[in-house]
């Protein structure tokens, strides 16, 4: 069977790796972009931008001009609301999830934890104005109701460092994400100390295929920038435990088919879901790092998963995928004041000290802006070094040449 796809996706990399699968898997994809993109024929794109135009012109421009899908997907958290509401109008089934809100309201989410026993810190939703009293305790973590990645996410101290950042908040809730929360209110929930981990699960009919687990390590803050993730093998301690908390905790949000990434703390011997989503993490950067310490193509996976190319009910990857544990394999998002956003990153010293690299420039345009309020990336590092090295020592010197 030939598969009419619409993947809605911005990401040039990825969209140039979803049209090579479905080339090879003879499925007819189209992908709606808000610019033209390099390397994917502009017959197979629709140049379109679904923020922009109100989703009932998006349902009429596609009608108008022929296009007929069986499958509407997205490996953006952003573009779930679009995706839902598209296969709603067009009356197509959503493959993906039971419901976007599940993925995107952070408070709902948090209440559906708490309604089925999943640990999570505790929880308040304010208003977006100065608090006159002390309401909750600090220390605290403020972060929007529909973020993207770390965007606005801060843990303060105080009540004048929390009316701060709501005065930030109700900017971002008026410019970035108006068309998410329209209840102009915040999160802010307890800080839970401890090592995070970030679980990245393929599903298909509401089934994990495989599991990608990394390390971040103790995140002290203020902020929580995607910075740092070392793979974490399945003879690891805790591994199963993380995996077995991340499964629960997307069947409770609805995942049917896909990626999920969770972000969990471990503490005290208790494990805490902090969030999850319906996409891989960092842009399938994890994939990556499994497949470096495996040569299994996870990502290939995603994509029949997300198509229903293939049917994977019957595998055991857990017993047939093997991870490689003489190496570290890591992947680093250069700060935006670092010497890297300056294109200065010594080449010799990764070739000294990595068995392989990978340097990836994701969004040049965005080297003057304030990291907290950006979603995206600006330069990454996908590396693999010798386990008997010192990584931690490695990266602050990378960071630190001249």
């Amino acid at each position: 069977m030939i598969n009419m796809i619409l993947f809605i996706e911005n990401s040039s990399k990825l969209i140039k790796k979803f049209y090579e699968l479905a080339i090879r898997n003879k499925d007819k994809v189209s992908f709606l972009v808000k610019k033209e993109v390099d390397d994917v024929p502009p017959e197979y794109q629709i140049v379109w931008d679904i923020k922009v135009e109100p989703i009932e012109t998006t349902v009429h421009m596609l009608k108008k001009d022929g296009y007929s899908f069986d499958r509407i997907i997205t490996i953006q958290e952003g573009y779930l609301e679009e995706v839902e509401i598209l296969c709603e109008k067009l009356n197509i089934k959503n493959i993906m999830f039971e419901t976007a809100k599940n993925f995107r309201d952070k408070y709902f989410m948090k209440k559906l934890f708490i309604e089925n026993s999943i640990p999570t810190p505790k929880m308040e939703l304010l208003e977006l104005k100065p608090l006159q009293e002390n309401i909750i305790s600090f220390p605290c973590v403020v972060k929007p109701l529909s973020g993207f990645g770390s965007i606005g996410v801060k843990k303060v101290e105080s009540i004048d460092e929390l009316n701060n950042i709501i005065k930030i908040h109700s900017l971002i809730d008026k410019v970035s994400l108006k068309n998410f929360n329209p209840k102009h209110k915040v999160l802010v929930e307890e800080y839970i100390s401890g090592v995070e981990y970030a679980v990245d699960i393929i599903w298909q009919n509401r089934k994990p295929l495989t599991t990608v687990v990394t390390c971040k390590g103790v995140m002290k803050g203020p902020y929580f920038y995607d910075r740092e993730y070392i793979l974490v093998s399945p003879k690891e301690d805790l591994y199963t435990e993380l995996e077995k908390a991340a499964v629960r905790v997307n069947k409770c949000l609805g995942i049917i088919n896909g990626a999920t990434h969770t972000e969990l703390k471990f503490d005290k011997d208790q494990i805490y879901c902090i969030e999850s989503t319906c996409r891989p993490g960092a842009a399938g950067a994890f994939y990556k790092l499994a497949e470096l310490s495996t040569e299994y193509r996870f990502f290939n996976l995603l994509y029949y998963t997300l198509t229903s190319s293939k049917d994977f009910s019957n595998e055991k990857f857990n017993e047939q995928i093997k991870y490689n544990t003489d190496n570290i394999y890591f992947w680093y998002n250069f700060p935006f004041k670092n010497k890297g956003i300056n294109y200065n990153i010594n080449e010799k010293y990764l070739k000294n000290n990595l068995s392989y690299y990978e340097i990836d420039y994701i969004n040049t345009e965005i080297r003057n802006t304030d990291e907290f309020m950006t979603p995206s990336y600006f330069c990454t590092l996908t590396g693999v070094m010798d386990k008997n090295l010192n990584m931690s020592r490695f990266l602050e010197t990378l960071c630190n040449e001249e």
